[in-house]
């Protein structure tokens, strides 16, 4: 497995994210339905790691962790797009310090994301980092399950321009 995470990856699906999103107005949500969507898939994240490695466990190959971490990528590229934030220049800070188990790097997400609600108001330098953290913590919890950058940003990309398109279709015959 690799030591490092492949950050240069974040850079051109950042951009694909930007490109789908494009198509929409307003392109992107106010920062607190963001914040909002990052806590709710930081959640589903729990539920899958809670799912592997909790009492109550889910069915062998019944597991969504990838699509579930690709979903807090997705909002993270969001919210750094919508501020101008390269991806690959906020998680270059992060460099992979000491193995944790998933429930205490899935605490961490949890923190941090709490962090990032605390200080979304403030400017891009201040929150940018934090947007840093949840990437890099969201990509330990892949690296502990032996999943890729690439598998888990694939999913979010093939839903957007799948079922999510289909929704914003539907909204927009309203």
């Amino acid at each position: 497995m690799e030591t490092r995470p492949p950050w240069g990856q974040l850079r051109p699906f950042q951009s694909a994210v930007d490109s789908w999103t494009g198509q929409f107005t307003p392109q992107y949500w106010p920062n607190e339905q963001i914040l909002g969507r990052l806590a709710e898939e930081v959640g589903e994240v729990s539920r899958e790691i809670n799912h592997l490695h909790g009492v109550k466990k889910k069915p062998t190959g019944t597991s969504n962790l990838c699509g579930e971490l690709s979903d807090v990528l997705f909002t993270c590229a969001c919210l750094a797009n919508k501020h101008t934030l390269d991806l690959v220049d906020i998680c270059w800070v992060y460099a992979l310090g000491e193995r944790t188990s998933p429930h205490e790097t899935l605490k961490r997400l949890i923190i941090t994301t709490g962090h990032l609600a605390e200080y979304l108001e403030d400017t891009p330098a201040t929150f940018g980092p934090y947007i840093g953290r949840v990437i890099y913590q969201t990509t330990m919890l892949g690296h502990v399950h032996e999943l890729t950058l690439d598998a888990m940003l694939a999913p979010s990309l093939a839903k957007c321009y799948n079922r999510d398109n289909q929704r914003f279709e539907r909204l927009d015959k309203r």
